[in-house]
């Protein structure tokens, strides 16, 4: 699964700038293991963003949970934020179907490492990969939590 990560990030460097080359390719350090839950995303200006695809099998409430880590320290105005991107009208009428998040990064260099995603609660994949630090420089733990209730 490494290898198919790496021809995704080589193939969305393409036409890129420097600078997002950079932050991709310091991705390309990182094994992902929520590949089936959890990818990175470069727009076409360059910005980097996550996705995250949930089946909902047919529940009610869904409360997704996001969390990242950062190497350094973010103002407290900063912070990690998760959209629903399905419509959600598409989640009643197909209760098989998957929900589909944005994660927005509250900085880009460094990108944020996704540690683990949840699901009302169930934990769908787990990172154990911490950032590397300099000597003396901080881990900032972050988290983002989503609730969309289908009635």
């Amino acid at each position: 699964m490494f290898c198919k990560q790496i021809a995704v990030l080589a193939f969305l460097c393409l036409g890129t700038t420097l600078v997002t080359e950079s932050v991709l390719d310091s991705d390309l350090n990182r094994e992902n293991l929520c590949t089936d839950t959890f990818r990175y995303v470069n727009d076409a200006a360059g910005y980097v963003t996550g996705e995250v695809t949930i089946p909902v099998n047919g529940l009610k409430d869904i409360v997704v949970t996001v969390n990242a880590t950062v190497a350094g320290v973010l103002d407290k105005k900063t912070k990690l934020l998760i959209n629903l991107k399905s419509n959600p009208q598409d989640l009643i009428y197909n209760p098989k179907g998957k929900a589909v998040y944005d994660v927005l990064f509250p900085t880009q260099n460094p990108l944020p490492e996704v540690t683990q995603i949840s699901l009302n609660g169930q934990i769908l994949c787990l990172s154990d990969t911490i950032p590397s630090l300099k000597p003396g420089e901080s881990l900032t733990y972050m988290s983002s939590s989503h609730r969309v209730t289908i009635s």
